[in-house]
């Protein structure tokens, strides 16, 4: 996984292309050095990018990118606001953008939600399981919560 942080000090470093140009996942975060959220949100950040070989296959970059140099990299989407956490596809095009909490356990959920690491779709219950329960039910002398249908006339 690659780890960037891009400033305007820096911006000459990397390609034109470099958030359209992706093997995997992008995970990007643009901010402001002036803006209160930002700072607020950087010790969750600087975690997140110290943990970063824990997020799992899919993502193969995570980093950060000043507002003032985002319009340099020909990027694919406009910041509305910062901070602004975005995941991008291979092309540079947003897959999603994180509306949840700014912590370190809100990003790495969101990340987990982005490569699947939570086990997927939630299963369905079998006619197997609901006999089983149904019976229970009966046995204990509950009804059902089924409710019966009746017809309108």
């Amino acid at each position: 996984m690659q780890l960037f942080d891009i400033t305007p000090s820096n911006k000459d470093q990397y390609d034109k292309d470099f958030l359209n140009n992706n093997d995997g996942i992008c995970i990007v975060k643009v901010h402001s050095p002036g803006c209160g959220h930002c700072t607020a949100m950087a010790s969750a950040w600087k975690e997140l990018e110290n943990n970063s070989s824990q997020l799992g296959g899919g993502i193969s970059k995570l980093g950060s990118i000043d507002i003032s140099t985002l319009s340099e990299f020909n990027p694919k989407f406009q910041s509305g606001g910062v901070p602004q956490i975005l995941a991008l596809d291979n092309q540079g095009n947003v897959i999603q953008e994180h509306q949840g909490e700014r912590t370190l356990n809100g990003l790495q959920e969101f990340i987990k939600g982005l490569t699947n690491q939570n086990g997927g779709k939630r299963k369905r219950k079998t006619k197997k399981y609901k006999r089983k329960k149904y019976k229970s039910l009966k046995k204990k002398g509950k009804k059902s919560k089924k409710k019966k249908r009746t017809r309108k006339r």
